[in-house]
């Protein structure tokens, strides 16, 4: 949920909350590419009982993903650095990197790569913004 927060923060020219110092690493996809990836597989009778990474490949920080969006979005929102202690209970520790892949978790074939990335879901919500309640840009 990260990203559509990110991009209602932004296009409205709110803060836009990162938690911890924003360094935390982490992986996205867009469901439609996983969706995809699931219904592909689903076709292929050499595909059952492997497993598949239907992750994205892009590792992107926190902090690099609300410059990505405020830029996107051409946000004026500041970033507003929120200590763990404020939104969570004691003894909340978060993850800094996303887990590899397992070496035994195959990719789905490299002909159907990820369609969306953040960058590009960043621009398509920025674009849908007059559908949004409450967004104050066109």
């Amino acid at each position: 949920m990260v990203l559509p927060n990110f991009v209602q923060k932004a296009l409205r020219d709110e803060p836009i909350p990162i938690y911890g110092d924003g360094r935390q690493r982490r992986n996205f996809t867009y469901v439609g590419d996983a969706v995809e990836g699931i219904l592909r597989l689903m076709a292929t009778p050499a595909a059952v009982g492997q497993v598949f990474n239907m992750g994205g490949s892009e590792e992107t920080s926190i902090e690099e993903l609300a410059r990505r969006v405020r830029a996107v979005c051409g946000s004026r929102s500041p970033l507003q650095y929120v200590p763990y202690s404020c939104a969570y209970s004691a003894g909340f520790e978060d993850m800094q990197r996303r887990r590899r892949t397992p070496a035994n978790c195959e990719r789905p074939s490299d002909s159907h790569p990820p369609r969306r990335s953040t960058r590009s879901s960043a621009a398509w919500r920025n674009t849908s913004a007059p559908e949004m309640e409450g967004s104050s840009k066109p």
